[in-house]
Formats: structure tokens, C-alpha cells, sequence
């Protein structure tokens, strides 16, 4: 799903010079996965999409066992430009020790 939206969104046109962005839906689970942060380099990267025009929006609200480590890739990401809206998984990033340092707006 990821490489397909990444694949689809580089092909959009622009809308009178801005390039329109898209956002993914990702589970609290693919975002502790130990290769999420590669394989979304790698969609980018496959794509040619500028990762500041992909949002991901974590779609669950689960329980994440180590949030040092998930905010880590997050931060990851976020250097690449990645962004995520700071609504994502609200109440998760509330009990997160990372939601200062892994969410996004901008």
C-alpha cells in the first residue's frame, strides 16, 4: 500500500506550482516493525516522491511496547521529511514519551 501511494502521488501534476501531497494510513504495529522506517525510504526512493509529501497518519490506537525505539524511527523519518498531522493517534502520543520529539505538523 505504502509504495503503491508513494508511486501514485510522484505522478501527480502540480496544482498551479504546488506539488498536491498524500497521506498513508499505517497501524501502531507496521510503525515498531524493525524495517518500516527502511521500507518507507525505499518507497521514496523506488517512487522519486519527495518525503515531504507524504503524511502518516497511525490509524490505531495499540499499545506500543517500547517507545523509545518507535520514536526513534519516527525521528528517522521525520529528518528524511516525513510528516505525520500531530492528531495522528492522539491519545497514544499522550501516554508516548516521544510525542514531543516524533510528531509533526510541518
Amino acid at each position: 500500500m505504502l509504495r503503491s501511494a508513494c508511486t501514485t502521488a510522484a505522478a501527480w501534476p502540480s496544482d498551479e506550482g504546488r506539488l498536491p501531497s498524500i497521506s498513508v494510513n499505517v497501524s501502531p504495529l507496521q510503525v515498531t516493525d524493525l524495517g518500516f522506517a527502511e521500507e518507507v525510504r525505499s518507497a521514496l526512493r523506488d517512487s522519486g516522491l519527495d518525503p515531504a509529501r507524504i503524511f502518516l497518519e497511525i490509524t490505531e490506537n495499540a499499545a506500543v511496547e517500547d517507545w523509545d525505539e518507535t520514536a526513534a524511527r519516527l525521528r528517522g523519518l521525520r529528518r528524511l521529511g516525513v510528516k505525520w498531522p500531530s492528531t495522528t493517534s492522539a491519545s497514544a502520543t499522550r501516554r508516548s514519551p516521544c510525542c514531543a520529539g516524533c510528531r509533526s505538523t510541518s
